[in-house]
């Protein structure tokens, strides 16, 4: 079962990560039990707060010598200065998370009359690893930067029932480049969990996609594909007869897997799995009896490979149960419920979520492109137990092509996102855990992971559809804004820079009536 073999940059990465470990210790022999402080408002901070409030130790407020550039409620807490914190002197524990300046802090702190009892310094771990650059996408300018090794490393192999296995991948592919397709495909062949089975659709690919796949397919009996004559999204708008025939084929071979595999993962034709990542997440699915497993992601841009960011996640392996929990483990990583990669779902429960909300095929119309963040809350609704590693799972290829991108381009569907703001306050009312904290992180979630870029993009296409433009920024406006958004610092810039265009585009709009008279 050998397949060709691609050659791959090894990009390094490094991260300083909170031990879990030592800081659990230093709490328990400090017998930390209520209230403490945490010096710094950086990420490292958000990580301990995440970590103390899920044992149940309440974190009075952030201290920072930025406390001027954090807004007030940064997570729900004020964010004073050092001097503020010098004045207060309450007793009450600092935990400092400035990873590089810990002992400097620490001294100055003592020298301001905190008693050295009161402080506590966690240790750090230094993570180490690297991401896989294919060597026909690695940007010239870093070609001589990094050592180019073959993709033939050798991982080993759990042993594979006869029955059916419990897990199903699935890759949708439509016109990737041959050595994504391939790392990809590759990456999930060579896991340390072998017993499973990998569903390929060919979405329609024109570009000699399909050969690949059916390449590895004779290779691995593992390999099931499924081809498509038309890609299925461009199909929903020339051909509604094919859309709809296929979605319901679609739709039942799905149902049919359902009934045969218990757990279920998707990967992007241009990212890969990290060796271990079925076997952490059935390791962890099994041993909690979770509904949902995630893990971090590395991210990296095409075009930048040394720039790279990381997805968050508790300091260690954390498991939510119940509403309440699983709330405000949405709350404090938002961003792995924007995406449906780096995670394995029970498949049933996937497959429930269509039937969890009413009409589905509604609600999916009115987020638009946002339907994986929609189809991730309803399936988080459904879960009783959730469980987040801070392991390295899976890594995330950012291309300027890639149809997350283009599709958000499509400014109808922007102004439907503002549905999830409501259903994100029902959410969180029908968990219990409504209050202006988390309300506060509902806005974040919509500002920053959907609505700051989306109007953006509303802003820009006046230069080629001013018409539309001015359409679309009334739309918004007037009637799809909910009053809280509204009230909001950061959308009353965004809204004056929309306004700005509808000015402009109102000018336009005279002028060629004037000229037409």
């Amino acid at each position: 079962m050998r397949c060709k073999v691609n050659k791959l940059y090894k990009v390094p990465y490094e991260y300083e990560q909170i031990d879990a470990v030592n800081l659990d210790y230093l709490l328990k022999t400090l017998a930390v039990t209520n209230t403490v402080t945490i010096y710094g408002a950086g990420h490292h901070g958000k990580l301990i707060f995440e970590h103390l409030e899920h044992r149940g130790i309440h974190v009075e407020c952030f201290c920072d010598r930025d406390n001027s550039k954090q807004k007030a409620g940064y997570y729900g807490k004020s964010v004073i200065s050092p001097e503020m914190l010098y004045k207060k002197r309450t007793g009450k524990k600092i935990i400092v998370s400035v990873y590089k300046h810990q002992m400097d802090i620490r001294r100055t702190l003592v020298f301001n009359g905190i008693p050295e009892s009161d402080i506590i310094v966690p240790d750090f771990k230094l993570v180490k690893g690297y991401i896989a650059v294919p060597e026909d996408a690695m940007p010239d300018e870093f070609v001589d930067k990094y050592e180019l090794h073959n993709n033939n490393q050798l991982h080993k192999m759990s042993h594979i029932s006869k029955s059916e296995p419990p897990i199903l991948v699935y890759t949708s592919v439509y016109n990737v480049r041959e050595s994504y397709l391939r790392r990809a495909i590759e990456s999930v062949l060579k896991q340390t969990f072998a017993d499973f089975r990998y569903l390929i659709i060919d979405n329609g690919s024109t570009d000699g996609s399909e050969e690949i796949i059916k390449e590895y397919a004779e290779k691995d009996e593992r390999i099931e594909v499924y081809t498509l004559a038309k890609n299925l999204q461009l199909s929903k708008l020339i051909d509604m007869k094919y859309y709809q025939r296929e979605l319901s084929v679609r739709q039942r071979i799905m149902n049919e897997k359902s009934d045969i595999h218990k757990y279920f993962c998707v990967l992007d034709s241009d990212d890969y799995y990290m060796p271990h990542f079925l076997e952490t997440t059935y390791e962890l699915a099994e041993m909690h009896k979770a509904d949902i497993i995630a893990g971090r992601t590395i991210m990296y841009a095409e075009d930048n490979p040394d720039v790279q960011h990381l997805s968050s996640a508790p300091i260690q392996t954390t498991t939510y149960i119940g509403k309440k929990q699983i709330a405000d483990a949405f709350l404090d990583h938002t961003f792995i419920w924007r995406v449906v990669w780096g995670k394995l779902i029970r498949l049933r429960l996937y497959m429930n979520a269509r039937h969890s909300s009413g009409d589905y095929e509604r609600n999916i119309d009115a987020v638009g492109d946002a339907s994986d963040v929609l189809n991730n809350l309803l399936r988080l609704d459904l879960s009783d137990i959730v469980v987040f590693t801070d392991k390295i799972l899976h890594q995330h290829t950012i291309r300027s092509e890639s149809k997350s991108r283009t599709m958000r381009m499509d400014s109808k569907a922007v102004t439907r996102m503002y549905y999830l703001f409501e259903w994100l306050k029902d959410f969180v009312e029908r968990s219990g855990v409504a209050s202006e904290k988390n309300l506060g992180q509902i806005k974040d979630f919509v500002f920053e992971c959907l609505l700051e870029l989306d109007l953006r993009i509303i802003a820009n296409i006046k230069n080629t559809n001013p018409e539309l433009t001015f359409e679309v920024i009334n739309f918004v406006l007037k009637d799809k804004m909910p009053i809280e958004l509204r009230r909001d610092e950061r959308a009353e810039i965004m809204l004056s820079i929309l306004n700005e265009s509808r000015t402009e585009i109102e000018k336009k709009h005279l002028s060629f009536a004037k000229s037409n008279n």
